[in-house]
């Protein structure tokens, strides 16, 4: 790690004014931080998405300057990065057919992938493609949940009129959105003893989780802010797929990391 970045922390600190950098720093998390702290003895309002794009906008200049000034003093630094940026794009490179992605969607692994389907029984396949297409279509309607939130959370950031700001219910965000789902479905320790085992979205585990690291529970409306983050599509069930691919995958991956070391191994003798 330190043989890595070292270079690139010495080469912003030429090129950067490091002073003025962590001054606007220090001003943006000390709005941050006033943005997020609730008044405990007060209904207070959960400070919205949009709160948190208006505060951004407010700092972006900072951002702006400090970018600048890397990329004007520092060609070096600033060409490491760009090629950096080539190189990423190109492993989520994909080929659009008919609408559709074919191809090269899961990048090099997509023969890999190919053909551990291809090793299945032709009823495992149909199996495989059915939870596949299912699970393709709930990841379009979650993007599609999620840009519906994000253009509203636009529309308001952009609007002068605050009050039009409060039509827009939960956080944009796909990724978001499901982090929230595999909390609500994590299990948890039963409540009474020899009782079913609950789960992240258990009432009583809401409550608990709620209790702040002063023992004192916020106002009620941050249960409430949890429901708008709520899924409004259930994930399909895709544990055919789990169970025939995923053991074989991970042997792949090992095969391939395991290559990958022996060619760093022979490049470097």
């Amino acid at each position: 790690m330190v043989i890595v970045y070292d270079p690139i922390i010495r080469a912003l600190h030429k090129a950067v004014d490091l002073g003025s950098g962590v001054t606007d720093l220090q001003n943006f998390l000390d709005d941050l931080i006033s943005l997020s702290l609730m008044d405990k003895s007060k209904q207070s309002k959960l400070p919205t998405v949009q709160d948190f794009v208006r505060l951004l906008e407010k700092h972006q200049k900072s951002s702006h300057v400090f970018i600048h000034q890397a990329l004007k003093n520092g060609k070096e630094l600033s060409q490491w990065y760009h090629e950096y940026a080539l190189h990423a794009i190109e492993q989520y490179k994909q080929t659009q057919v008919n609408d559709h992605i074919g191809g090269t969607a899961a990048g090099d692994l997509t023969a890999c992938l190919n053909e551990l389907v291809s090793k299945l029984s032709n009823d495992q396949q149909r199996e495989v493609r059915n939870q596949l297409d299912q699970h393709a279509a709930f990841l379009d309607g979650l993007a599609q949940q999620s840009k519906a939130r994000m253009d509203g959370t636009i529309r308001a950031s952009l609007a002068t009129d605050k009050s039009e700001s409060s039509d827009v219910e939960g956080s944009p965000g796909m990724f978001l959105l499901k982090w929230q789902h595999f909390i609500d479905q994590t299990p948890i320790t039963p409540g009474p003893n020899n009782g079913p085992p609950r789960s992240g979205k258990s009432e009583s585990v809401v409550d608990a989780t709620a209790v702040d690291v002063d023992g004192e529970k916020p106002p009620v409306i941050y249960q409430q802010s949890r429901k708008t983050d709520a899924l409004s599509l259930e994930p399909p069930d895709v544990s055919v797929v789990v169970r025939l691919l995923v053991p074989r995958f991970k042997e792949e991956l090992q095969r391939i990391v395991a290559g990958k070391e022996r060619k760093g191994q022979s490049v470097s003798s």
